[in-house]
């Protein structure tokens, strides 16, 4: 029985400093538009790899709004929004759905600063039929790139030369983007990130719908 806790110690133990390492790449031209994922650990023993191939319809993006009607689109009554005790429970809920909502951040903040990037690789080709158009836009995606990389520097560890290319097409209308990164980051890390994230949301999930919905709004 002692050989059997040892021995899943110790494989406990392994599993928690071994590296989940993940390779994300992105292509998207003009009839292509995919996500690759690619996970492996245990020095490579255990792999896995998703393709996704992204597609948006533009119909699907249009968000209907219904009207109510009846006694239902009236909402509450004066006495519910004005009710003092009604206000202060609010008040006291939104205080503690941002103090759950820095916590969460301080939990996000510190498991990124242990992702280690390997490779970071970004092509792409910007173009227009108006030339001098084509030469802002290229520009205004610059800033975007070099504000992202601030980001990356600041909340990842970057352990190469990033690979960043913007190409301006003149007299002709195209927007390609490849996109590729490898990182990795220990599973012992993961795991103690989602311990901390389930000890702050434990008893407090209601907090983020008592500010929003109340018993008046939910009944039919």
């Amino acid at each position: 029985m002692k050989w059997v806790v040892l021995i899943l110690a110790v494989l406990f133990v392994t599993i928690l400093l071994q590296r989940l390492r993940i390779e994300l790449e992105y292509v998207k031209e003009d009839e292509t538009n995919h996500l690759i994922l690619n996970f492996s650990t245990l020095f490579g023993l255990l792999h896995y790899k998703k393709k996704i191939e992204l597609k948006v319809k533009p119909d699907k993006l249009a968000v209907g709004i219904k009207e109510k009607s009846g006694a239902s689109a009236q909402g509450p009554t004066d006495k519910d929004n004005f009710s003092f005790k009604r206000i202060m429970q609010k008040i006291d809920d939104m205080k503690k759905l941002l103090q759950l909502t820095r916590s969460l951040k301080q939990i996000v903040t510190d498991f990124l600063h242990q992702v280690t990037i390997h490779e970071l690789q970004f092509v792409s080709d910007i173009g227009d039929e108006d030339v001098v158009k084509a030469a802002k836009n290229t520009g205004y995606f610059w800033g975007v790139i070099g504000s992202l990389m601030a980001l990356i520097q600041t909340l990842f560890k970057l352990c190469c030369v990033p690979e960043l290319v913007v190409n301006p097409i003149f007299h002709r209308n195209t927007f390609t983007i490849r996109f590729r990164c490898i990182f990795d980051f220990k599973v012992g890390h993961l795991i103690w990130a989602g311990l901390k994230f389930i000890f702050s949301w434990k008893g407090k999930k209601k907090f983020f719908f008592i500010p929003v919905f109340s018993k008046s709004t939910m009944s039919p």
